[in-house]
């Protein structure tokens, strides 16, 4: 083990967690309301990453002339706050589905595998008819320069992930403990019946939830995109990632899911920068997938609970 890299590897972890725990604060947001796994949210990220691109970038021609080059409808700022309104608005009409009259009393397998639907067919019409243009890549709303940390210089665009989603979690968490909303909110995630019988408006405040989470999931893709490549392909596995965070936190814990994300976050950097020695890509897979295995049972045995017996009690 090369002890001196351990700053380092706390840092960019730091920065890594960033980008995968925006996803698992929308899965436990529409779960808490729900009951269900929030699929769609995937697709949404989807829809969130390719609008910004699209509009950062510009559309695909084809010509040989433009390639390399950004042909931007408008700047970046503007462009990721549309993004996140798009985002808001596909989970606001989703949510209003999911909670009418019709649907809300539909089994919660049901609503997953409704779920898993919104995810195919938001994210195949999303790539289907939003071709962003220009370079790979995807211009960050926060600049191309970087911040030293110690001796690690961090990029603007991830210092400002971790920043975004460390004020998120924050700001949640004051929202459900000390807002009427809030509090509805997690009554309502206790005890369904119960709340609705003292006053919870139950399809006005979980279509509300299903609009915050939307708008969340979008930041996520839309953030990703500036990260990586190719981030439709990427954001598939970021979403298998960001429900096994969210397990952690037994898909209610917003502060265990973050711990999750930033324990996982730290452990990637790890492996990939050689702390362990020279690890290949597929045993670093491995790894990481029994150490989040790992840290789900070791989180349930801190909460005292299992995920599976609390889904048969409320089945």
């Amino acid at each position: 083990m090369q002890l001196d890299l351990v700053p380092e590897i706390v840092v960019l972890g730091l920065t890594v967690a960033a980008l995968y725990g925006m996803l698992p604060v929308a899965i436990v947001l529409t779960y808490r309301i729900s009951r269900t796994i929030g699929f769609v949210h995937g697709g949404i990220a989807i829809f969130g990453a390719l609008v910004y691109s699209y509009l950062v970038r510009g559309p695909a021609d084809g010509d040989a002339a433009h390639f390399g080059h950004n042909d931007a409808i408008i700047g970046t700022t503007p462009a990721i706050l549309i993004a996140i309104a798009a985002g808001a608005a596909v989970g606001i009409g989703f949510g209003a589905l999911v909670m009418s009259r019709w649907m809300a009393e539909l089994p919660g397998m049901t609503l997953t595998v409704i779920s898993i639907a919104g995810l195919l067919v938001i994210g195949n019409l999303s790539g289907y008819y939003i071709r962003p243009g220009g370079l790979s890549i995807t211009p960050s709303p926060f600049g191309d320069g970087g911040t030293r940390i110690g001796d690690v210089v961090v990029t603007n665009h991830r210092l400002a992930a971790l920043l975004i989603l460390c004020a998120l979690v924050a700001a949640l968490a004051l929202f459900l403990s000390r807002t009427y909303t809030g509090l509805a909110i997690r009554a309502i995630a206790d005890d369904v019946e119960a709340s609705v019988w003292c006053g919870a408006k139950l399809r006005l405040i979980g279509t509300g939830v299903y609009g915050a989470s939307g708008a969340i999931a979008a930041l996520g893709g839309a953030m990703y995109a500036a990260a990586v490549a190719e981030p439709v392909d990427g954001i598939l596995l970021l979403l298998v990632r960001g429900m096994l965070i969210a397990v952690v936190g037994g898909l209610r814990s917003l502060p265990l899911a973050l711990a999750g994300a930033v324990l996982y976050g730290i452990l990637e950097t790890a492996l990939v920068v050689g702390f362990f020695g020279d690890v290949s890509a597929g045993g670093r897979e491995v790894t990481l997938s029994c150490a989040l295995l790992a840290l789900i049972v070791i989180a349930a045995r801190v909460r005292k609970e299992s995920f599976f017996l609390l889904e048969r009690r409320q089945a």
